[in-house]
C-alpha cells in the first residue's frame, strides 16, 4: 500500500499548500495548514514504522517478561467489554438494549469466520480496512522490533508467536464483540448498513485504541514514545473516554446527550466497582497519588515513628473491607484482578506503595516512564544477587521464580504454594491452607486474593 500512502500524503501537501485564505481572522483557516503540515510530517514513519535497537529491546522485553504467554493477562484482557463497551452502548441505546445485544454479539464474535454472514460483510470490511480485526498488541510490539525477513524465522520468533496466542485471541475477540454489538443496536436504532458500520469501528477505537503506531499520536512515533506509552494506549484512551463522559454530562450539547453521558459515567463507575472494588474506581490511583504527595509535603498523619502516609494502607486501616476496597469478584472468587482489571487508573504514574517504599516517589516516577521494564532493570542488580544466593542456598524455586517471565514465574510460585502455602521471603506464614483452586488460579497468574489483601 506504500505508493497509495504515498499518493494521500502528496495530495495533503498539494491542498495544504493550494489553500487559500480569504479571511486572515479566521483561526479555522490558519489550522488547515497546520493540519496538512502536521499529516506530512508522518510520512516516513507511516511508510516505514521503525523504532532504534534499544527502544525495541526494551519495547518487546516488557512484553515478552510480563505479558506473553500469561493466561491471566489474556483473561483480564476481555474486562474491556463490560467495563467501557456496555456503558458507552447502554448510555445511549439502553441498559436492557445493549445486554441483549452484548449477548448476541459473544455468540457471533466467537466464530473466526462471521465476517462470511451476508449481515455482517460491510462491518467486517469496514473494521478489517481499518486494521482492527487482525492487528494486536503482538503484531505491533513484535513486528515493530524485526527488521529483515529473517528475524520472523528464528525460534525465537517462533516462540513469541506461539505465547501470543492467548492475549491475541482476547484482543480480537473484544474487537469483533464490540463491533457487533455497537453495528446491530445503530441498525436497529435505524442507521443504514455503511453509517453502522462506520459507527462501530469508531467505537471499537474508542475501546480499543487503533491499535497501531502509524495512526497514534504523533509522541507516540518516536523511541521515547514507544517506551514509554506502548502499553499505556487503553490507560489514556479510557482516562479520555471517562474524560469526555464527564464534561458531556454537565456541558452536553442538549439534554439527550446530558443524559446518556450521565447513564454511560454511573454504569462505568458501577461495573467498575463490581469488577475492582474501590481501589478500580475510574481515576482513583490519580486521586490517591495527589493524596499521598500532600500529606507527604505537609507531614499530614506522619509522625516520627510511622511509615509515610499511604492511602490504600489507611483505607484497610480504618476497617474498610476487603468486599469494599477490592470489589465483589475480587471477594467471592477469591483472585486478584482488582489491580488489572480497572480503566482510567496509572495515567502517567502507578501508585504502587511497595515500589515507592523501595526507591522513593522521583525514582519510581522516572522508572515508570521507562515503561514496564524500568523496575526491572533497576532491580536487576539486586534481584540477581538475591536470586544467586537462594539458588546456592538451595532455594532453587524462589531463585529462579525471581528472575523468570510471569508465565514462568506462575507455574514455580505454584509449586512453591502447594509445597509450603504463601510465606514471606523469611519463611513466616501468609495464608497456608490455600486450595486446589487457589492453585489452578495461580497456575494461570491469578494470585489467590486472599494472599494479595
Amino acid at each position: 500500500y506504500n505508493g497509495k500512502i504515498q499518493q494521500g500524503f502528496n495530495r495533503v501537501r498539494s491542498q495544504g499548500a493550494s489553500y487559500v485564505q480569504t479571511d486572515p481572522s479566521d483561526p479555522t483557516e490558519l489550522t488547515i495548514q497546520s493540519v496538512a503540515e502536521n499529516i506530512a510530517s508522518r510520512e516516513d514513519f507511516t511508510l516505514n514504522p521503525t523504532y532504534g535497537l534499544i527502544a525495541s529491546k526494551a519495547t518487546s522485553g516488557s512484553y515478552f517478561m510480563y505479558m506473553a504467554g500469561n493466561i491471566s493477562s489474556a483473561l483480564v484482557n476481555l474486562s474491556s467489554v463490560p467495563l467501557m463497551s456496555y456503558p458507552i452502548l447502554a448510555g445511549r441505546f439502553g441498559t436492557v438494549k445493549a445486554a441483549a445485544a452484548l449477548k448476541t454479539a459473544g455468540g457471533v464474535a466467537i466464530n473466526s469466520d462471521w465476517g462470511s454472514d451476508p449481515k455482517y460483510q460491510t462491518l467486517y470490511k469496514t473494521l478489517s480496512d481499518h486494521a482492527q480485526l487482525r492487528h494486536t498488541l503482538e503484531r505491533e510490539v513484535l513486528e515493530g522490533a524485526r527488521q529483515t525477513t529473517e528475524q520472523y524465522r528464528t525460534g525465537t520468533a517462533k516462540l513469541l508467536s506461539f505465547l501470543s496466542k492467548p492475549i491475541s485471541a482476547t484482543e480480537r475477540y473484544n474487537r469483533a464483540t464490540t463491533g457487533v454489538m455497537a453495528y446491530d443496536l445503530a441498525r436497529a436504532d435505524g442507521m443504514s448498513e455503511q453509517d453502522a458500520a462506520n459507527y462501530a469501528l469508531k467505537i471499537v477505537k474508542d475501546v480499543n485504541t487503533s491499535g497501531m503506531a502509524t495512526t497514534a499520536p504523533k509522541w507516540m512515533q518516536n523511541d521515547i514514545g514507544r517506551v514509554m506509552l506502548t502499553f499505556k494506549g487503553f490507560i489514556w484512551q479510557s482516562t479520555y473516554v471517562t474524560g469526555r463522559a464527564f464534561y458531556e454530562s454537565v456541558k452536553g450539547q442538549d439534554a439527550a446527550t446530558k443524559k446518556a453521558a450521565l447513564k454511560q459515567l454511573a454504569l462505568m463507575y458501577g461495573m467498575s466497582y463490581a469488577i475492582g472494588g474501590m481501589y478500580g474506581l475510574p481515576l482513583f490511583g490519580l486521586t490517591a497519588t495527589l493524596l499521598n504527595m500532600v500529606a507527604r509535603i505537609f507531614d499530614v498523619f506522619d509522625d516520627e515513628e510511622d511509615a509515610p502516609f499511604n492511602t490504600r494502607q489507611a483505607l484497610q486501616e480504618v476497617g474498610l473491607s476487603e468486599l469494599i476496597l477490592k470489589g465483589p469478584t475480587n471477594r467471592f472468587l477469591n483472585i486478584e484482578v482488582s489491580g488489572r482489571a480497572s480503566i482510567a487508573n496509572g495515567i502517567g504514574f502507578r501508585e504502587d506503595p511497595y515500589e515507592i517504599e523501595k526507591f522513593g516517589y522521583m525514582n519510581s516516577m522516572i522508572l515508570q516512564m521507562l515503561g514496564p521494564m524500568g523496575s526491572y532493570v533497576a532491580d536487576a542488580p539486586e534481584n540477581l544477587g538475591l536470586a544467586l544466593n537462594e539458588i546456592i542456598e538451595g532455594d532453587l524455586d524462589r531463585g529462579f521464580e525471581r528472575l523468570s517471565p510471569s508465565f514462568l514465574r506462575n507455574g514455580i510460585k505454584t509449586m512453591r504454594f502447594l509445597e509450603e502455602g504463601a510465606r514471606t521471603k523469611d519463611g513466616r506464614p501468609i495464608v497456608q491452607d490455600l486450595n486446589a483452586y487457589n492453585l489452578y488460579m495461580q497456575a494461570f497468574g491469578f494470585t489467590p486474593a486472599n494472599v494479595s489483601f
